[in-house]
């Protein structure tokens, strides 16, 4: 074997060793503040930061949790202050990004109390009662909600845990939110004794939402979409949303 042939070879194995396809980053990545038990932002946690950090780290990857106002996010992810964000909602971003495989699904639901006995079938059938909605719900679902927005009836807001406490209280009539958030607050709610839980009604009525990440670079894209389906083959997927459960924090 030529010295040529060997300088040209070791070359080659240096280039792809200095590739970006190859060196393990430190991703900076955008999520909401707080949105439990998806995000838990004093602990860098939750099933959500969770599941993408073991995905990244996959690859050898870290996973750097930067925590924003969620209508920031685009903001952050344009200015290059973060080199990925997760989000729910399909958002317009001028910075050149790759979406990556849904990393989650969020299931939103209608939730009211037993024993008013309401039938929620279609969009007509939350006329008069009283809505409390997640922040921005009329986006997700115009054609449910949008005709109700500017009625006295019907209100949207980010603090959650009020959601079902006031639908406990009775001061509303129904309350649209993620299922797992729900069931994490009222068991919060149990855990204070401070409210009586009454028996409550859920109503489906949207598909679920999926979570996806929009990454800087391709390669790191690549490399959590792998990492993403090697959770799910090998039941760590899984394990991660059913250690929170086991945790209580539903």
């Amino acid at each position: 074997m030529n010295k040529k042939y060997i300088g040209q070879l070791l070359l080659s194995l240096l280039l792809i060793y200095l590739s970006p396809l190859s060196i393990a980053q430190t991703i900076k990545m955008g999520f909401g503040e707080s949105l439990r038990p998806y995000v838990l932002k004093e602990s860098n946690s939750g099933i959500e930061v969770d599941i993408i950090r073991a995905a990244l780290a996959y690859k050898n990857h870290r996973l750097i949790p930067i925590y924003a106002p969620l209508h920031s996010l685009p903001m952050l992810f344009d200015k290059q202050r973060v080199d990925a964000i997760n989000v729910k909602l399909q958002i317009n971003l001028t910075r050149a990004h790759f979406d990556a495989q849904p990393s989650l699904f969020y299931q939103d639901v209608i939730v009211t109390l037993e024993k008013n006995n309401y039938t929620i079938k279609q969009s007509s059938d939350l006329k008069g009662l009283r809505i409390f909605a997640f922040h921005n719900a009329h986006l997700y679902y115009p054609e449910w909600l949008v005709p109700l927005k500017n009625t006295a009836m019907y209100k949207e807001g980010s603090l959650q845990f009020s959601q079902v406490s006031l639908l406990h209280l009775q001061r509303v009539d129904a309350i649209i939110a993620d299922e797992n958030i729900i069931q994490y607050y009222t068991h919060r709610l149990k855990k204070e004794g401070k409210v009586t839980l009454l028996p409550t009604r859920i109503h489906s009525f949207a598909k679920p939402l999926p979570i996806k990440a929009s990454f800087a670079q391709q390669s790191i894209r690549d490399d959590f979409n792998k990492g993403l389906v090697h959770l799910q083959e090998t039941g760590e997927y899984q394990k991660i949303i059913d250690r929170y459960k086991k945790a209580r924090l539903y």
